[in-house]
């Protein structure tokens, strides 16, 4: 008996493993949803594009769908999905699968609707349930709010935000951890998160935070503190935008709504959550039927005085005031009926409000009517049909019904009646007729603008839409929490959470991410985006993410999301921070003309430059003749420059010269930025046998920014002699000098704090003022003099000042650039950089690392250009001050237009003196 039970418990067992795997394949990790407008169809419905990603435990499954759960959903005319389960897409030793779904939805109004996940739920299959470390896994619900109906403001469909993050996120027990949530708004609407709380709808299954989690809804982020219990645990967000000023959306339909800006619940506008019931206002224009005159007719005179009927009292009637939007009324014809002769009281008449209408011509009976004056009415003009009244007082007769309520009065005989009232309008006032029967002539209401018809109730924020994700906690905990130890830390050229990156059609964007961890080994970069993302490892520390966009998607707005993934000797997973940035896709069509002395770049004003317009300059930021608003129109910015001037520098690339600049939004003054730059590098190639005019001009002091130092700048000057007294002139750049005779030279710094000094780490020259060249000659390098022409003069601590002899390249450079990188450090700091001076290869000594607050990051600045003056020239003791260039036509030229980072590799090139006779 007891081996019979044994067997069966271990049937028991075996079934119910089989089903927990059976749930674990269709278990949910999370997902998210974005919706973008399209414009219309030639039909006048409405399109757009619906993007969703879903994350289960394995692939074994059919893919999830979505119901509509309110509103017109409308119809999918296209539907694409793509499934992937790459190893290299999730964590280390976690199995999941996410599918990719883009449909192409056709709407027939632009009115909200919502859609809601999922579709089926089987607790059998895990179908709707959340993966979780309980037996039984909360359920797994999301749900979206789509409105996009045309904004006041833009006068466009209301743009949804974007969001999005990576499916599954890890932490330790007891490492805290923070998580922003990244979301951008194309319509520049206030983006806010918040944890969902309703049991009852579709806005969430588990509809709580777990334990050790906390929400800033500020801030839009998750706090992970510490927790006792491990495993996978569900993160529901709701992401909602609030106009920034009040707004009104109109719809298809003819009805519209108010948004307003944000306001906690407490104090939100009653309107957002209670539809009105008052129509949209308007005035019609004050208009006023002309009076006729009855014609004669051959009816016996008739007298207009009261009737001699039988007295009875008609009770009036005053219908149910009613909120109508203005229509037009279907023609009506009244039943010819006859009174019983009745003796009416005396009565005073009281103003009636009808629905305002243009009478067609109609004939009365012979009576003499009393003037009488139609109350205000607002109403879009109607045209009756012919009534023929019999000689008797005819009972109301009832419009056809029109879109609003109708109201129809209740008969009555003799008495009057007041019907039901309406908005304000312009008064009417009747004209008063003959006793002879009479055709009064028809008027017509001024025209009125037709306004939406009603006020539709519509949730308190332009939309909902859904953002989830598991994070998995680790019960490992004897480890440093500090990020760089166990937890990879970011690197340059790493781009900052939040940041807007831009993209361009059919151009490939590349983003490089560097991470690094002192005790574990960098395993993987996971990530998340559009459609065709990839990735490519190109060393132990560094990833390339890649996304080339097409049509589709331009002036569209897109995350990709990553995080580094590091595993130590124990096999314990570690991961970095979350970072997330926002690629904005434009289409530049741009034209570059260079010629034998300038080059001209037009680049369109795409959605992401008109966004960051008033930022943009070449990379000479402060002179004033590069600016860019000078030549730029309303569609295109416009640039033009000499080959030497607004930043331009120069490069080598075998027999060819470039000149290089760049429209950017970077600040140079500022080493840090926590705003994205934009970059568009343009360059014009020249065969090297070609002789350019260039405008050289004098340096002005490079001026920076830094934490702790405030500002500084820096001034490079030449001089004419070794007592440093006259700068040479700016005004006659570039320097003539002879062979071997000495340059003197100057940098000092001019700081907003005292006690500083300065520290020249290298020195160097180069053919063009490019740092970067490919063909330089060291002057000073680790801080240690390497040319043995070069001499230091004495100078305060805030100046460097050194001399060196005159020298040409080997070959055709006619020209030298000297550039030396620069330090500024507090004076009398052990440690700093300019405390160690000159530090020799091989001697034990490391440079500081820039964390040190006692200084300044390393500047780079030049000065030049030096000319070798021709020997057939009359000397002069110092610097000649004249230029001779030949002009010649220019040939060949080549652009690239991009997002572009150009690193060049120095060749091992040799300056030397060439050996001369002195006449001295």
């Amino acid at each position: 008996m007891a081996s019979l039970t044994l067997y069966l418990l271990h049937v028991l067992l075996l079934v119910d493993s089989a089903a927990a795997l059976n749930r674990f394949s269709f278990l949910f990790y999370g997902g998210s949803l974005s919706v973008t407008p399209k414009g219309q169809n030639s039909d006048g419905t409405y399109k757009a594009e619906l993007r969703n990603k879903l994350t289960t435990y394995t692939c074994d499954r059919y893919p999830s769908d979505y119901s509509c759960n309110s509103g017109n959903c409308g119809q999918v005319t296209k539907n694409s999905f793509r499934r992937y389960d790459d190893v290299n897409m999730t964590s280390y030793g976690i199995s999941s699968c996410t599918d990719d779904i883009i449909k192409e939805l056709k709407l027939y109004s632009n009115l909200p609707f919502e859609i809601r996940y999922p579709t089926i739920l089987n607790s059998g299959l895990g179908l709707g349930y959340w993966v979780a470390n309980t037996r039984y896994p909360p359920k797994w619900r999301m749900m979206g709010h789509v409105d996009l109906g045309t904004r006041s403001d833009t006068g466009e469909s209301n743009r949804l935000p974007v969001t999005s993050i990576l499916p599954l996120l890890r932490v330790s027990r007891n490492c805290p951890r923070s998580f922003k949530i990244t979301a951008f708004d194309h319509d520049g609407d206030n983006v806010r998160c918040r944890i969902p709380m309703n049991w009852n709808g579709y806005e969430c299954g588990n509809c709580r935070l777990p334990a050790g989690f906390s929400f800033d809804e500020n801030s839009c982020s998750i706090q992970y503190t510490h927790s006792t219990q491990v495993g996978n645990q569900a993160i529901e967000i709701v992401v909602e935008d609030f106009p920034n000023n009040p707004i009104t959306l109109r719809y298809s339909d003819g009805s519209y709504t108010d948004k307003r800006p944000f306001m906690p619940p407490n104090r939100r506008d009653r309107r957002q959550a209670f539809a009105p019931t008052t129509a949209y206002p308007t005035t019609a224009a004050p208009t006023t039927a002309a009076p006729t005159t009855a014609a004669p007719t051959t009816a016996a005179p008739t007298t207009a005085a009261p009737t001699t009927a039988a007295p009875t009292t008609a009770a009036p009637t005053t219908a149910a005031p009613t909120t109508a939007a203005p229509t037009t009324a279907a023609p009506t014809t009244a039943a010819p009926t006859t009174a019983a002769p009745t003796t009416a009281a005396p009565t005073t008449a009281t103003p009636t409000t009808a629905a305002p209408t243009t009478a067609a011509p109609t004939t009365a009976a012979p009576t003499t009517a009393a003037p009488t004056t139609a109350a205000p009415t607002t109403a879009t003009p109607t045209t009756a049909a012919p009534t023929t009244a019999a000689p008797t007082t005819a009972a109301p007769t009832t419009a056809a019904p029109t879109t609003a309520a109708p109201t129809t009065a209740a008969p009555t005989t003799a008495a009057p009646t007041t019907a039901a009232p309406t908005t304000t309008a312009a008064p009417t006032t009747a004209a008063p007729t003959t006793a002879a029967p009479t055709t009064a002539a028809p008027t017509t209401a001024a025209p009125t603008t037709s306004p939406p018809m009603f006020y539709r109730w519509t949730i308190a924020a332009l939309s909902q839409l859904p953002l989830q994700f598991s994070v998995q906690v680790d019960q490992y905990a004897d480890h440093s929490c500090l990020d760089g130890d166990f937890f990879p830390v970011f690197l340059a050229p790493t781009p900052s959470n939040g940041v807007n990156l831009p993209a361009f059609v059919d151009q490939t964007l590349e983003i490089k991410v560097k991470s690094r961890a002192e005790y574990a080994t960098i395993n993987n970069l996971i990530i998340t985006g559009p459609r065709g993302i990839t990735k490519e490892k190109i060393s132990a520390e560094e990833y390339i993410i890649k996304w080339t966009p097409t049509d589709n998607e331009l002036n569209d707005h897109f995350p990709i999301c990553f995080v580094s993934e590091a595993i130590d000797g124990e096999n314990r997973v570690f991961q970095s921070e979350l970072h997330c940035v926002i690629v904005d896709v434009g289409h530049y069509e741009t034209k570059v003309t260079c010629n034998e002395t300038t080059m001209m770049v037009e680049v369109e004003k795409s959605y992401l430059i008109r966004r960051h317009e008033n930022n943009l300059h070449l990379r000479a930021l402060s002179d004033a003749s590069c600016n860019l608003a000078t030549h730029s129109n309303q569609t295109h910015l416009v640039a033009v420059m000499s080959l030497g001037e607004c930043g331009t520098f120069v490069e080598e690339q075998g027999d060819n010269i470039i000149f290089k600049n760049e429209i950017t939004s970077a600040n140079p003054n500022k080493v840090i930025t926590r705003q994205h730059d934009i970059e568009i590098a343009f360059f014009c190639s020249y065969p090297k046998q070609t002789n350019l005019t260039l405008g050289f001009t004098h340096k002005n002091p490079y001026a920076f920014e830094e934490k702790g130092f405030g500002a500084f700048n820096f001034q490079f000057e030449f001089f004419e002699t070794q007592r440093f007294q006259k700068p040479v002139d700016a005004d006659v750049y570039p320097v003539e000098v002879y062979l071997k005779q000495m340059m003197f030279m100057q940098i000092e710094a001019t700081a907003s704090i005292p006690n500083t000094e300065l520290f020249v780490e290298t020195c160097k020259a180069t053919p063009y003022d490019n740092p970067n060249s490919q063909i330089s000659y060291t002057i000073i390098e680790h801080g240690c003099v390497r040319d043995n022409t070069v001499q230091i003069y004495p100078s305060p601590k805030s100046q460097f000042r050194f001399g060196m002899q005159a020298f040409e390249f080997i070959g055709t450079h006619e020209s030298v650039y000297i550039t030396c990188t620069v330090i500024l450090c507090e004076t009398g700091i052990a440690g700093t950089r300019c405390s160690q001076g000159c530090i020799r290869p091989n001697s034990g000594m490391n440079r500081v690392r820039r964390e040190a607050v006692a200084q300044s990051s390393s500047h780079s600045i030049s000065q030049g250009p030096l000319r070798l003056a021709s020997t057939s020239d009359s000397k002069v003791s110092g610097p000649s001050m004249s230029l001779a260039m030949n002009l010649l036509l220019v040939v060949g030229c080549l652009l690239v237009c991009g997002v572009v980072i150009y690193r060049s590799r120095r060749s091992r090139a040799k300056y030397q003196p060439l050996a001369t006779t002195d006449t001295d």
